[in-house]
């Protein structure tokens, strides 16, 4: 099951949308906690690639905008990829539970799945090679351990 990225924040919850994250710095006004189930803050875009993203989406779909937007945007995620480094821990948390088999939808604001950091984050989670927990691999009788 791929995680959901398709939902808005706003939308009702379903029983198929699983486990509904929240990955925006903000809660909208108005909006309940009920719809969703976590808050992961800590995976949004900080404020200033945010404020980057808000300039983006004022810019108007003029004829040969639309392709210089989709750099922009290619390039603001760079930066948004590069931030979420720091945050693997919560990511190898997420890959952990969506191998389990728990279904998980992102939720942000943006209208526009395609065009929405959740969606990386998405990829980002499925994409994150899963590393086994460094224990010494010992070898001989006298348990020395094995340079690896």
């Amino acid at each position: 099951m791929p995680i959901l990225t398709s939902k808005h924040c706003r939308q009702l919850p379903k029983p198929e949308d699983g486990t509904r994250i929240l990955t925006i710095g903000f809660r909208p006004r108005g909006m309940p906690r009920s719809c969703f189930h976590e808050w992961a803050r800590h995976l949004a875009p900080s404020a200033s690639l945010l404020h980057a993203l808000s300039d983006l989406s004022d810019c108007p779909p003029y004829v040969g905008v639309r392709d210089h937007r989709t750099w922009q945007w290619l390039a603001l995620m760079e930066r948004y990829r590069a931030e979420m480094q720091a945050q693997r821990a919560a990511l190898l948390d997420l890959k952990r539970r969506h191998l389990a088999g728990e279904v998980i939808t992102l939720l942000c604001a943006c209208h526009e799945p395609a065009m929405c950091h959740r969606t990386v984050l998405a990829s980002l989670i499925v994409d994150l090679p899963m590393i086994a927990h460094s224990r010494p691999v010992l070898h001989g009788r006298r348990g020395q351990r094995c340079p690896v």
